[in-house]
């Protein structure tokens, strides 16, 4: 379990751990960000490759920096074979005790 639970913050902000944020692009985050607090469910869309991923974390470091709790993000890439053996609801709520 600790070798999951090890992949799991190589990829998320828990403890002292920094994302790859790219190119910044406040433009987008402030835009997104206006949206931030509300119940509403956002989606990004577009092609692939053109840095939603990228979008994503900024505005998560963003939220870190307005004082949300860095356990309270959790990012998942699907695409990457690193969490294919995040494949039932058990595991997961396993490995998201032990963060």
């Amino acid at each position: 379990m600790d070798d999951k639970i090890q992949i799991l913050r190589n990829y998320n902000l828990w403890g002292d751990n920094v994302s790859l944020l790219g190119f910044i692009r406040n433009g987008y985050t402030d835009k997104i960000s206006e949206y931030v607090g509300n119940r509403l469910v956002k989606v990004l869309v577009g092609q692939r490759r053109v840095g939603k991923s990228y979008l994503l974390r900024q505005l998560a470091v963003r939220l870190v920096e307005k004082g949300v709790d860095r356990k309270n993000i959790f990012m998942l890439n699907r695409e990457l074979t690193d969490f294919d053996f995040l494949n039932t609801i058990r595991i997961w709520t396993t490995c998201l005790n032990h963060t």
